[in-house]
């Protein structure tokens, strides 16, 4: 997604998984560290921070994704770009955009 201009993403480099009967017992995960400041650490969120936070889970829903769960602390502002970490990992549905839009307005007072 990178190669298409969308970087708002964390890279997830690697999953490794122990099984126990088909059942998952312990896994591992390594993904990118993201060096900024999270949205729940900032007091107030600037109206442009907030258009940013819009464009990306837009972008996150034109590549088919989803966030499940937009809130302060799955987001990170890299000097001047957002970051989102955390994703559900959910396949993307009507409804599953409209939460994350509802979800937008809750938090951040974005509206469509």
């Amino acid at each position: 997604m990178r190669r298409e201009g969308f970087a708002a993403l964390n890279d997830f480099y690697l999953l490794a998984e122990i099984k126990t009967l088909r059942y998952v017992k312990t896994y591992v995960m390594i993904i990118e560290y993201i060096e900024g400041i999270e949205l729940v650490d900032m007091p107030e969120i600037s109206d442009e921070v907030r258009g940013k936070i819009k464009q990306s889970i837009y972008s996150l829903h034109q590549h088919g994704m989803v966030s499940g769960d937009p809130h302060k602390g799955n987001f990170i502002l890299q000097g001047n770009e957002i970051r989102i970490i955390d994703l559900s990992g959910k396949r993307p549905s009507r409804q599953r955009k409209a939460k994350d839009r509802i979800d937008l307005e809750r938090h951040y007072g974005i509206k469509k």
